[in-house]
């Protein structure tokens, strides 16, 4: 039975009269005449008594009116729902690292609420990115958004990531700022600042760069560390020290030529910002949309000034 037939037959069993309900459902009396034997040879009973102008339910009717109110409202809800998949309505739970919960998702996340008002965003930060991860499989958490070496992460599912461009970095007044062809031992002194993870259960300290420059043959020895690539940041950013950090992080300060890019060798981490979900859960609207918003964005292109150089642009 279709919804349309459904719909007339309760209108003529509201008004009792054929014509008026032609007139309220904008078809002519012949056609709502029509839809009334049709329904009623679908079903195989009379579902009208004809009394002069005026029709009345029959005990089938009667009883045919509940199946027919059920159909039209189901129509309904499955409306409704269309709706919400075009404006989603919810909350989401983002569980994020430092350098993405403070580097990345402020500037990513006022565009998202303007387009989507009706979605609102709990972001929690921590360095464990175990724990998030247990926290995704577990559904305890729409995403985990994250920085981090790629990794296949057993019953969660990779939907978006981006290679992190990672530079030593230095300040406006450093004297390596706007040096050519500078070493690696010269930029390791004590004004390098590097930033660690602590792996809590057996309290060792692992730096974004340390393994590489282990492998080139340098010791760390810092006056300065910072948990995260954030703290390593801000603390540039307060006009001292070096480090080695994503450029998405101080993208702004490159560009107003605050911060400055070390011309020296680059010695290859690689490192991705990663949203991950579940890979057995329901992927709802808001997901849906969020998923979409956060694939644009990392495909867009960034584009930062030459080694040694401070360029606004």
């Amino acid at each position: 039975m279709e919804t349309k037939i459904a719909t007339t037959f309760i209108k003529v069993a509201e008004l009792g009269n054929i014509t008026r309900a032609a007139e309220q459902l904008g078809y002519s009396q012949g056609a709502v005449t029509l839809q009334i034997k049709q329904l009623e040879n679908e079903v195989g009973v009379p579902l009208f008594d004809r009394i002069g102008r005026r029709i009345k339910l029959t005990d089938a009717g009667e009883r045919f009116r509940e199946y027919a109110e059920r159909l039209v409202q189901a129509s309904k809800d499955a409306e409704a729902f269309a709706m919400d998949a075009m404006n989603p309505t919810g909350s989401l739970v983002i569980e994020a690292n430092a350098s993405v919960a403070i580097g990345l998702l402020p500037s990513m996340l006022p565009e998202f609420r303007r387009t989507y008002p009706g979605i609102s965003l709990r972001v929690r930060i921590t360095e464990d990115i175990d724990m998030i991860i247990d926290h995704i499989r577990q559904i305890r958490t729409e995403f985990a958004m994250i920085m981090g070496p790629l990794e296949d992460y057993e019953g969660c599912r990779l939907v978006a990531q981006r290679k992190e461009v990672f530079r030593f970095i230095a300040t406006r007044d450093d004297p390596l700022a706007e040096k050519k062809n500078v070493s690696l031992s010269d930029v390791l002194d004590e004004s390098f600042v590097p930033s660690f993870a602590t792996d809590d259960k057996d309290m060792k300290v692992s730096y974004v760069e340390g393994p590489r420059l282990a492998d080139l043959g340098y010791k760390i020895t810092p006056m300065v560390e910072f948990g995260s690539c954030a703290g390593v940041a801000n603390y540039l950013k307060g006009g001292s020290g070096r480090g080695y950090l994503p450029l998405y992080l101080i993208e702004d300060e490159l560009r107003r030529g605050e911060l400055c890019i070390i011309d020296t060798e680059d010695i290859g981490v690689h490192e991705h910002i990663q949203l991950i979900c579940s890979s057995t859960r329901w992927i709802s609207p808001q997901m849906k949309v969020f998923i979409e918003y956060v694939q644009s964005k990392l495909q867009a292109s960034l584009s930062y000034p030459e080694k040694g150089h401070f360029v606004a642009y």
